[in-house]
């Protein structure tokens, strides 16, 4: 039990040494009041492809190999959960939509902040599988877990239901996040599927091109770091 604490008092220390050394900024609001124009954005739009700044918010990256670090999403709560207040909207008008299409589905999961997910969620995990480098082939380590973005939830729901969600996902800006053929952009997936939101112009992109986040985001020539589970 000694161990074990230790092990997680020094995964902890690391985490946020590491985390402290590695936000990236991300435009929540411009300081200015501006809107931007696409001459101005930090990663230049190739042609052909949706006019987005990948300095927004909506586009922050989390997943395996690419950590928020300490970043805390101003959430509202919604159908029991937080998402980021700013997509609260489109996140109730999607699930009520797909109740209202006869889909019975049950949100299972939002926000999830760092502080939960290092002294809750990965210490059990440390503890279920040995330590913290078998762990992290199970479940994303603090600061890499996409619900810290506050932009995602999880659902629970049959088949019919879910595939209904994958469909309509664009429309509200969700995108459906883990395809299974893309692990090799993304990492450790999320148990229960995942939508997350990135604005509809963008998400309707990623849909209709069969591609998942990181993909999208490479596109621009947006560093996405990319590495392997062993």
């Amino acid at each position: 039990m000694k161990f074990l604490k230790r092990t997680v008092a020094a995964i902890i220390a690391v985490v946020i040494f590491a985390s402290l050394a590695s936000i990236t900024a991300f435009a929540d609001e411009d300081p200015a009041g501006k809107t931007k124009s696409p001459s101005e954005y930090k990663y230049a739009v190739p042609e052909g492809l949706p006019e987005v700044d990948l300095e927004s918010w909506e586009f922050r990256l989390a997943n395996t190999w690419n950590s928020i670090g300490l970043y805390d999403a101003k959430v509202s709560g919604v159908f029991g959960t937080g998402i980021d207040t700013r997509v609260a909207e489109q996140m109730t008008a999607f699930v009520n939509n797909t109740h209202a299409a006869g889909h019975s589905i049950q949100v299972a999961g939002g926000n999830s902040s760092w502080l939960y997910w290092t002294s809750i969620v990965f210490p059990e995990k440390v503890n279920e599988y040995g330590s913290a480098r078998e762990a992290c082939k199970h479940v994303l380590a603090c600061g890499c877990d996409e619900h810290q973005t506050g932009l995602a939830f999880d659902v629970e729901g049959d088949d019919d239901a879910i595939n209904y969600m994958k469909e309509h996902c664009a429309e509200y800006g969700f995108i459906y996040r883990y395809p299974a053929d893309k692990a090799e952009y993304y990492g450790v997936a999320c148990e229960k599927p995942h939508f997350r939101y990135v604005g509809t112009e963008a998400a309707k992109y990623i849909s209709d091109n069969n591609l998942c986040f990181e993909e999208f985001l490479q596109l621009y020539s947006f560093p996405v770091k990319i590495g392997t589970l062993d």
